[in-house]
């Protein structure tokens, strides 16, 4: 019945009811709606596997609409949707028809201004390390404030001021922030590097997801005089035991979407399926390596662990620290591990020592550095990129593969 109903609407397809594949779906592509099946709630009984999904997506990403599907002459159905999180309910026992109301409720989503209907600029990007000290948060903290002087000029153009004088940070709105997430090993670089330190630690933002809100945002994160907001890991890595695998993917997701933007330093990070699993949150997959033999191997068997987890999302190359006279190209080495060339940045070592005494990042001290203005070719890029989203990208979460409405 539900696919009768989508035609010229939607396109419906159902998939395996669990949380493993619905992250899967996501990653593949940008899921608008997700519909889910509470008609199978008999005599009113809840169906907790469905319910356990709706909740599941909510926390994986607040942006995708969560449609319940069900009968409105058993009240436990519809009540057991909302209580789950699902943001739509379409009523099987109503007059009103079924292709109506998708029809409606399409035209309701795109009509609001922060539909997932709509194309949407890049949102956030990961970066990971081929190995621990290629410069993956030297990278991530140098991308961060370049992103968010893009924000700021952003800013004063929406706002009309022509002043050189920025708006005063604590008055910079969530969405004009870059927020930067230090999960990198060793602990802390990225906020050693942007001169930041706070009490506040990724596990207590994780632990506390559901008291989050923008008044804590703006006070509990460490904030940079750029405007860019700082969540570090915790000294001590073994307090990631301390939360689950699903509220650290939930606290990622929801910064994604309450910041302009999300920057993330993994780096080293102990945890590969964790890594994986966050590949599907955000925008940008960004893999970084140096010329090194060590780290060329080191890249080998970060792909070969990837394929082992079946990581699905797209992953450029970034090459670090690059010298000509070590012979290997960034593309020869990007065609060599069949990986897309995001950027070439050059062995700057010498300027990052220098203004690391001076308090501050390359990017900061010489916007007319070689590494400056590769990593600002490569922001810019990424500022361009754009996420389309359209109505023929629609998946649904029916039950199970084999269901149909309607039998």
């Amino acid at each position: 019945m539900i696919n009768t109903a989508a035609a010229g609407l939607l396109t419906v397809r159902a998939i395996e009811p669990t949380t493993e594949s619905l992250r899967r779906e996501l990653a593949k592509q940008a899921e608008p709606l997700v519909f889910f099946d509470f008609v199978h709630g008999q005599h009113g009984e809840e169906n907790g596997q469905v319910v356990s999904l709706v909740r599941s997506l909510a926390r994986l990403d607040a942006s995708v609409q969560r449609v319940a599907v069900g009968r409105a002459s058993v009240p436990q159905g519809p009540v057991n949707a909302l209580r789950a999180g699902a943001n739509e309910f379409l009523n099987l026992d109503t007059n009103e028809d079924l292709h109506h109301q998708l029809q409606v409720l399409i035209e309701k989503l795109g009509q609001t201004q922060h539909s997932p209907l709509l194309d949407k600029p890049f949102r956030s990007v990961l970066l990971m390390g081929a190995r621990i000290g290629v410069g993956c948060s030297t990278a991530a903290s140098s991308l961060a404030w370049l992103l968010q002087q893009e924000m700021n000029r952003m800013g004063k153009e929406v706002r009309g001021l022509t002043s050189a004088k920025p708006l005063p940070v604590e008055l910079v709105p969530l969405s004009e922030r870059v927020g930067l997430l230090d999960l990198g090993a060793p602990t802390g670089d990225c906020a050693l590097y942007m001169g930041l330190g706070s009490e506040f630690d990724f596990i207590q933002a994780a632990s506390q997801r559901h008291r989050m809100d923008d008044t804590m945002l703006h006070s509990a994160l460490a904030q940079h005089s750029s405007g860019l907001n700082l969540l570090s890991l915790p000294a001590d890595v073994n307090t990631l035991n301390q939360i689950s695998l699903e509220d650290s993917l939930g606290l990622c997701s929801y910064l994604r979407e309450r910041m302009g933007c999300l920057v993330i330093d993994a780096g080293g990070f102990p945890n590969p399926r964790f890594l994986v699993e966050l590949e599907s949150l955000v925008d940008e997959v960004l893999v970084v390596t140096d010329q090194s033999m060590g780290a060329l191997v080191s890249l080998a068997e970060f792909m070969a662990l990837r394929a082992q987890f079946d990581a699905l999302a797209n992953v450029r190359l970034v090459v670090n620290q690059f010298d000509p006279a070590y012979g290997f190209s960034g593309q020869a080495i990007a065609e060599r591990f069949d990986l897309e060339l995001a950027a070439v940045l050059p062995d700057r070592r010498l300027g990052h020592m220098r203004s690391a005494g001076l308090g501050k990042i390359l990017v900061q001290v010489d916007e007319k550095d070689p590494y400056t203005r590769a990593l600002q070719s490569l922001a810019s890029g990424l500022m361009g990129r754009r996420q389309g989203l359209s109505q023929n990208k629609v998946s649904t979460v029916l039950g199970r593969l084999k269901f149909r409405f309607g039998g």
